[in-house]
C-alpha cells in the first residue's frame, strides 16, 4: 500500500496528535510524529506499556503472551 500524498519529511510542529494504545505499533507511531515535530500524547489503559508484548504474572506462572495471545 502506498500513500501519493504523503510527505514523510513534512514537518509537524503545529500540529497535536493523540495516540490510543502504547503497544509497540503506538509508541512506534508516537516516536515517529514526535522526531517529526508533533506534540504527542500516548493514552494506554493499562498500568504498563507495551501492549501483547507484556509479560504476565498470575499463580505464580509466568507467560509472555505475545500476537499468540490475542
Amino acid at each position: 500500500m502506498t500513500c501519493d500524498t504523503c510527505d514523510d519529511e513534512q514537518p509537524l510542529a503545529d500540529e497535536s496528535v493523540v495516540v490510543v494504545g502504547a503497544g509497540l505499533g503506538g509508541l512506534s507511531a508516537a516516536c515517529h510524529l514526535a522526531d517529526r515535530g508533533a506534540a504527542v500524547e500516548v493514552i494506554e489503559r493499562n498500568s504498563r506499556v507495551g501492549g501483547v508484548a507484556n509479560r504476565i504474572e498470575a499463580e505464580g506462572f509466568r507467560s509472555t503472551p505475545g500476537p499468540r495471545g490475542i
